[in-house]
């Protein structure tokens, strides 16, 4: 019996043993993974404050390149702007520089063709049939006052061959219409006095409309339309 004892209380420290045995690797085991959790925890954090890093950054690139792309831009527009204001104000003045000298021009034509009309009326006083010709063109084609054709030498024909004697004969009420560069309309009245073939003196007016045109430099009257007024009484 005393044997048997003896061999259960080895047994029992045996067991006793083992257990603490095992109890001790279980607490080894339980440290490691605490520590390794730890470790886990670190790394993920680490790695978060890297990629808040990177992502960071691009926005840092992003934001230096910007700036050095503005930067020209900026210059560039300080560059242009006076150009713009100068394009601008001269696109401005155009219209109005292009209305003066078209009403430059069309003043001077106004009065030289005004001018013409009255050395035209001269010449018939005189009979001066080359000072007419030389301001009506060869392709000339009116109306006399009595509804006739008239081309140029017909015209001319009729002022050399006049039987009556002018001792006046003047425009009134003339207006001038520039249609063009090169283009004119010329409205009027003019009055004559004078004798006719038997030294009757007569007084009478004609209302009549030119077209004139500048050729080579030159303004010449290409058609005319001319009609007796009727006396007053």
């Amino acid at each position: 019996m005393p044997q048997a004892r003896s061999v259960r209380g080895q047994r029992s420290e045996d067991r006793s043993e083992e257990r603490g045995a095992e109890e001790e690797e279980a607490s080894r085991s339980l440290c490691l993974d605490a520590l390794a959790v730890e470790q886990h925890a670190s790394g993920i954090d680490g790695a978060s404050k890297r990629a808040d890093i990177d992502v960071a950054r691009p926005e840092r690139v992003l934001g230096s390149r910007r700036a050095a792309l503005i930067q020209p831009q900026k210059i560039i527009m300080k560059l242009l702007t006076p150009l713009l204001v100068i394009t601008l104000l001269g696109l401005a003045a155009a219209p109005c520089a292009h209305a003066q000298e078209s009403s430059a021009d069309s003043s001077a034509i106004k009065a030289k063709l005004k001018e013409m009309e009255d050395a035209w009326v001269k010449a018939l006083i005189s009979k001066d049939y080359a000072a007419v010709g030389n301001v009506i063109a060869d392709d000339f084609a009116g109306f006399s006052a009595e509804g006739n054709h008239l081309t140029k030498s017909q015209l001319l024909d009729e002022i050399k061959n006049e039987p009556n004697t002018l001792t006046s004969s003047a425009n009134e009420n003339m207006d001038v219409h520039v249609d063009g560069p090169n283009l004119a309309t010329v409205t009027g009245t003019t009055t004559e006095k004078g004798k006719d073939k038997d030294g009757k003196q007569f007084t009478r007016s004609y209302v009549w409309v030119d077209t004139w045109m500048e050729r080579n430099g030159k303004w010449e009257c290409i058609a005319e339309g001319v009609m007796l007024l009727p006396k007053k009484k």
